[in-house]
């Protein structure tokens, strides 16, 4: 946990999108709205921690969505391709730290 936060790590990303999904129903059953920021890659483990670039960019994803919306990136819309899960293009981003821009995409 982090704060009211929580940073959590998967098998692999459609298992992610499909909690934040659930996650967010849930929470709008209480009246309430959280946002999910997604993203896959490389992590370093430090005891019950992790860290690493992938980590950052998820964080600065994050960032920019909305209240009630899952955002990923389009690593992880490429890589869930066949699962059922759809998405909508939600613009291009840069990332203070993160090299590049990064294309979003909202989970529906």
């Amino acid at each position: 946990t982090m704060g009211d936060g929580i940073l959590a790590t998967f098998a692999g990303p459609s298992r992610a999108v499909a909690c934040a999904k659930d996650l967010k129903e849930e929470a709008a059953r209480l009246d309430l709205s959280i946002r999910a920021g997604v993203h896959t890659g490389e992590c370093e483990r430090r005891g019950r921690d992790i860290s690493g670039i992938a980590v950052n960019v998820a964080a600065r994803i994050l960032d920019v969505t909305p209240s009630g919306s899952c955002f990923v990136s389009s690593i992880v819309r490429d890589l869930t391709a066949g699962s059922g899960l759809e998405f909508v293009a939600s613009g291009s981003h840069c990332f203070k730290g993160v090299p590049g821009d990064w294309e979003l995409h909202a989970a529906t």
